[in-house]
C-alpha cells in the first residue's frame, strides 16, 4: 500500500500501527493485531521488515492473534554485533518470546531466520506449538553449487524435512521472496498449519 507525498514521494502506508519494546537492552519495533484465536509470532526475513508480511497480515488477524517482531539490526530495531549469528539470534527470539508473555505460540521465521527459530525451538521447545519455515539455511554443511542457484536451497527443506519426523514440505515456484510472491499461498499454508495441521490432521 502507498500513496504520493506532497513533494511528489512515495510514501508506503503500512497495514498496522507499530510499537516498540525494550529487549535484551535493545529498542525492538513491533505490531500486532487480530484478538482471537492461535497465538502466532511472526519474525521478520533477513534483511527485510516486518513489513514483508503486510500481504498476509489481513488475512492473518481476522483469524489469530498476530505479533511481528523486528529482529535486531533490521527494520527498525536497534542491533548489536554479538546477535548476527544463527544461535544467538535464537537466544534473542526466546527473550523476546518471554519478554511478551506468550507461551505455546506458532513460531514464523523465514530467510536467515530460518535456523535462528530452529536454534530457538531446541533451546526452549516448550515455547512453541510449531514451526513455519523456509527459504533459508537450515542444514550445515551447506549444499550448494555455483553462485547459490537456486538461491533459496531446494536441498535444505527436503534434508529438513527427514530429520523432523512431524514436519510437512511445502513447495512453491517462486522466487526467493516467496512470502511476497506467493502471499495468498504462504496465508494459506499458515492458515492450515495453525488451525491443526502441525497435529498431523
Amino acid at each position: 500500500m502507498s500513496s504520493v507525498g506532497d513533494n511528489g514521494t512515495i510514501q508506503e502506508r503500512q497495514p498496522f500501527d507499530v510499537a516498540w519494546e525494550t529487549i535484551d537492552g535493545l529498542k525492538v519495533r513491533y505490531a500486532t493485531g487480530g484478538g482471537s484465536g492461535e497465538r502466532i509470532v511472526l519474525f521478520s526475513p533477513w534483511p527485510e521488515s516486518i513489513l514483508a508480511f503486510a500481504p498476509v497480515w489481513s488475512g492473518l488477524v481476522r483469524q489469530f492473534q498476530v505479533l511481528a517482531i523486528d529482529l535486531p539490526g533490521f527494520g527498525r530495531s536497534e542491533g548489536r554485533d554479538d546477535l548476527f549469528t544463527p544461535q544467538t539470534m535464537g537466544d534473542f527470539i526466546v527473550k523476546a518470546i518471554d519478554a511478551f508473555g506468550l507461551t505455546s505460540i506458532h513460531a514464523i521465521g523465514l530467510d536467515v531466520g530460518t535456523p535462528s527459530l530452529l536454534f530457538a525451538s531446541l533451546a526452549r521447545p516448550d515455547l512453541f506449538r510449531s514451526l513455519i519455515v523456509g527459504a533459508g539455511a537450515a542444514t550445515h554443511p551447506l549444499g550448494v553449487e555455483g553462485t547459490l542457484i537456486p538461491y533459496g536451497l531446494a536441498r535444505d527443506p527436503a534434508v529438513l524435512r527427514e530429520w523432523l519426523p512431524k514436519a510437512r514440505l511445502d513447495v512453491l515456484e517462486a522466487g526467493h521472496c516467496v512470502w511476497e510472491e506467493r502471499a495468498p499461498e504462504v496465508e494459506s499454508i499458515v492458515t492450515q498449519r495453525v488451525s491443526g495441521g502441525f497435529r498431523g490432521e
